[in-house]
């Protein structure tokens, strides 16, 4: 038995559950922070894990080669699933608070001036059990929709840990702006994390 995780998998052996009936069974379980050993397998959320099993029980009635020697039937049978903590869809792995500015000191502040140094800032927290790398990315637009700054931070997430994140913004002058956020898993072939987040922000002479 194998997964995506752990591609050289574990042997696992099947006891019979009465005589001669010959239905094997045996419990699996699933791991995702401990090694695979005995019988249990090491994957992550969204694994695929693969069992094969090499038959050669004898054909009856039983084939005869020209020698005399029995043959055998040998198939190798392998079945698959797909392995799911729970269902979460990818604008679900990761949540993320309504963004708030903060100063340099982390202090949370009402009005923003020009020519002052701004953070904005979001909690985000990994909704799964296991780690997530992601990007969050802070796009600053003007009254008029132009893009006046563009910044983003690359990070990971262990499994259900909360981080504070922010990213500064300059602005020299002042006038309606409009802040997305966005988490993603990296910066090139996207996967959006969480909804995007939005503010509007009024800065002062």
């Amino acid at each position: 038995m194998w997964s995506d995780t752990d591609t050289n998998g574990l042997s696992l052996s099947l006891m019979e559950t009465d005589v001669n009936n010959g239905i094997f069974e045996e419990n699996l379980l699933f791991t995702i922070i401990d090694i695979s050993s005995g019988n249990k397998l090491k994957l992550s959320d969204g694994d695929t894990a693969s069992i094969s099993y090499l038959d050669n029980t004898l054909l009856t009635p039983v084939n005869l080669s020209t020698n005399g020697i029995n043959t055998f039937e040998i198939k190798n049978i392998v079945a698959i699933a797909t392995i799911f903590d729970r269902y979460i869809s990818s604008t679900e792995r990761t949540s993320v608070i309504e963004p708030i500015l903060v100063n340099s000191f982390g202090e949370r502040i009402s009005q923003a001036f020009k020519d002052e140094q701004l953070f904005i800032q979001s909690e985000i927290t990994n909704s799964q059990m296991k780690k997530q790398t992601f990007s969050y990315i802070v796009q600053v637009k003007d009254s008029e929709g132009i893009i006046i700054s563009l910044s983003w931070i690359t990070s990971e997430l262990l499994p259900e840990e909360s981080l504070l994140v922010a990213r500064s913004w300059f602005p020299l002058t002042a006038g309606s702006y409009f802040i997305e956020i966005f988490v993603w898993d990296k910066l090139t072939d996207v996967t959006s994390l969480s909804p995007t987040r939005t503010m509007d922000v009024q800065v002062l002479e």
